[in-house]
């Protein structure tokens, strides 16, 4: 990918883990990302996230790229996604989905490893960048952040890993 002040739009795909400890990793995730996404935000005239807004580090990194004037496009992997969100989740799940630009909605109609799977290489193949908050292990099944962080490295996208256990 040619990194140069001169791309218009600078899509940055998002994905990772749910579950993230709420401890110094969270703090260092997020402080991270801040460093990142401002100084994209200081090269490129237009950021675009695409996200899947899933409760932990979607979220988490959809927010500081919002602080940042980013474009949300919402990348939602079924029809009943909501379903997916514990009731507490859900009003945040909504009010980031409020601040999105687009919504791209994934052609399934309810929740599948599938759903998850397509979503994910979807936002890969549309993103100049991909953010993973990931813990660097094998996928624990199919469609996770491991495997579209797989999918990332076949196709030569360019990365930023921030290390998130679970």
């Amino acid at each position: 990918m040619d990194d140069t002040a001169s791309q218009t739009v600078f899509r940055i795909g998002l994905i990772g883990h749910r579950q993230i400890p709420a401890t110094d990793t969270v703090v260092h995730l997020r402080n991270d990302a801040r460093a990142m996404f401002a100084a994209w935000h200081e090269r490129y005239e237009h950021l675009e996230v695409l996200s899947p807004l899933a409760i932990g580090a979607d979220t988490i990194l959809t927010e500081i790229a919002l602080e940042y004037q980013a474009t949300l496009i919402a990348v939602v992997p079924f029809k009943d996604y909501e379903q997916d969100f514990a009731v507490a989740d859900l009003e945040h799940y909504r009010m980031i989905l409020y601040q999105a630009h687009d919504i791209h909605m994934m052609p399934f109609n309810e929740r599948s490893t599938g759903a998850y799977l397509v979503s994910g290489i979807w936002i890969v193949d549309h993103a100049d960048v991909i953010v993973a908050a990931w813990d660097g292990q094998p996928a624990r099944g199919t469609g996770g952040t491991a495997d579209i962080v797989e999918y990332a490295r076949e196709r030569g996208k360019d990365m930023r890993i921030f290390t998130t256990p679970r």
